[in-house]
């Protein structure tokens, strides 16, 4: 987050990152609950949600918006992004690994340059976990325009 951003913003980023952190919390409590190990032979993803909804945020930001993603199995969860067919060659995507038993943040990044008004953004992802193939997040939210305006008339 840059330094010039209006205070309310830099409150509501500093709550997101404290949600996050509960959210992983959670993650860990819900992954301690799930079957034995044993049960759980491949890769086992854990969600505690699937959709953050950032409410209003300030234009002109690059944000990173945390995900906590959980393996409550025995192998490693793999989770390789898809290309949003961008029309571009040379995009390389991340994969992300989760060791078994620990829990990952996956950022979704969000560029609100010259974005105003309403959005929804998704993020695709593929999984070596046999119940859940596919995984989408989703990012949320009103981009202001840098006089506070809601950039929808």
């Amino acid at each position: 987050m840059r330094c010039d951003t209006p205070k309310s913003i830099a409150v509501t980023w500093s709550g997101l990152c404290l949600l996050g952190s509960a959210l992983a919390v959670g993650l860990l409590v819900l992954a301690s609950s799930l079957p034995a190990r044993g049960q759980l032979a491949g890769a086992a993803l854990v969600v505690a949600t699937r959709t953050r909804d950032l409410g209003a945020t300030a234009a002109e930001l690059d944000l990173r918006i945390p995900f906590p993603i959980g393996n409550a199995g025995q192998r490693r969860l793999v989770l390789n992004q898809l290309d949003p067919a961008c029309h571009c060659d040379d995009r390389v995507l991340p994969t992300i690994v989760v060791r078994p038993g620990t829990v990952e943040d996956v950022f979704v990044t969000l560029d609100t340059h010259g974005v105003a008004g309403k959005f929804e953004y998704h993020v695709y992802y593929t999984t070596n976990d046999p119940a859940h193939p596919r995984l989408k997040l989703t990012v949320r939210g009103h981009v202001l325009t840098l006089n506070g305006l809601d950039g929808e008339s």
